[in-house]
């Protein structure tokens, strides 16, 4: 999901699951992009910073999790940059069952 300089829903849980991958790219070869990356509640309150402004280099790549984060129903990671069309965000999860 390619991000503009207002929040964006990454994925809002459906049920309760596991996000075992956040990884954002920065697809500019010239420029670098901030991000931030939040884990909100359903009332998109802030519940944790996964990064905060994390400086991404133009044409890198950041791995944001070591080890996996379970989130609630109704959940969100939501995602921010700086400047728009620069930061693509892709997460991997997996629902309870």
């Amino acid at each position: 999901e390619s991000t503009n300089t207002s929040a964006t829903d990454l994925v809002t849980m459906s049920a309760a699951g596991v996000f075992e991958s956040i990884l954002c790219t920065n697809d500019d070869g010239t420029n670098d992009v901030k991000a931030t990356v939040s884990w909100t509640n359903g009332s998109n309150t802030v519940q944790s910073y996964l990064s905060y402004e994390l400086v991404i280099p133009a044409g890198a790549s950041v791995e944001l999790l070591e080890r996996p984060l379970a989130m609630p129903s109704g959940h969100r990671i939501r995602v921010l940059a700086n400047v728009a069309n620069r930061l693509v965000t892709i997460g991997a999860f997996k629902i309870a069952s």
